[in-house]
């Protein structure tokens, strides 16, 4: 069975993707023949479609991949007293002088050692991300070029991150087009797609939650991604849901999220036989599975 993997963006939620994938191997489920992600999504699924191993994943996840180092403003955290105090300064600066908090250089570099160095020539698996190009306002697929570009391109959050110039674009975190990419998957011809989430959006009525700009503009963010998660247009074959209210820029205990994913998975691990069980049956199963997923979904 020919099938395609989509992962969508969640910030340091997606760590769970790294959990699943050992779990599906562990399950003996045959690896995708396409991974499409987004954001985290992508950047999970992008370091395993260019032939890195789960146990490495764990590794470099859990020493290296820390977003917030490479934010002015993810920096100012873990500041006090007087150092905090010259920080905000230059995130305020920043703010009014920068198209985001940080110019991403310093991510771009990390990208790259994970991924590397690859292209998108080089990869087992054949992957692919989204974007936002800033100029057009349209979504766009990136397939080409080093994985580190299509990564710092995919998960640049506005205001975080400025958004990523690669000739006449200017690209923006994918998920504020579109969480779940499930439709590029649809336009490369597959049928049979497994479409993995990791929001847990629910309402909020204690206003002090969002005390500083950081709550709110993330808060902003999750109300963004909850309506962008799955389209009718394009509703998966099935859906695996990794949800847990880990927040998105929360990259501490990374052993017990990927934990969690393992855990999650092997949970629905019947479900997911369904999808993966093979001939008449197996085409049987994802018709029902599909029917099932827009029910679930309201489409």
């Amino acid at each position: 069975m020919k099938w395609a993997l989509v992962l969508s963006g969640g910030g340091a939620k997606g760590i769970a993707y790294i959990g699943m994938l050992r779990a599906f191997e562990e399950l003996q489920f045959p690896k995708p023949n396409l991974i499409v992600g987004c954001s985290m999504g992508a950047i999970v699924g992008g370091l395993y479609a260019s032939g890195t191993l789960v146990p490495e994943l764990e590794n470099f996840m859990g020493k290296d991949f820390d977003v917030t180092k490479y934010i002015a403003g993810g920096k100012m955290i873990n500041l006090n007293g007087l150092n905090k105090l010259l920080q905000i300064r230059t995130v305020l600066k920043n703010l009014f002088s920068s198209p985001g908090l940080d110019d991403g250089e310093e991510a771009l570099m990390l990208f790259s050692r994970l991924s590397n160095y690859h292209s998108f020539e080089h990869l087992d698996i054949p992957f692919a991300c989204n974007a936002l190009d800033l100029h057009t306002g349209e979504e766009v697929i990136i397939e080409s070029g080093t994985l580190a570009s299509a990564f710092r391109a995919t998960s640049s959050y506005p205001a975080f991150f400025a958004p990523f110039v690669n000739g006449e674009h200017l690209y923006i975190d994918g998920s504020m087009a579109h969480n779940t990419p499930v439709w590029i998957a649809r336009k490369k011809g597959f049928k049979n797609i497994l479409a993995v989430t990791l929001s847990d959006f629910k309402n909020s009525e204690n206003h002090d939650d969002y005390k500083n700009t950081l709550s709110v503009v993330m808060r902003t963010l999750d109300c963004i991604f909850a309506k962008h998660e799955l389209r009718e247009k394009d509703y998966p074959s099935a859906w695996l849901k990794l949800q847990n209210n880990r927040a998105s820029f929360d990259f501490t205990a990374i052993h017990r999220q990927v934990e969690f994913g393992y855990e999650e998975t092997i949970k629905q691990k019947d479900y997911l036989s369904k999808f993966f069980e093979t001939g008449l049956k197996g085409v049987l199963n994802r018709k029902l599975l599909e029917i099932e997923t827009k029910k679930i979904y309201r489409l």
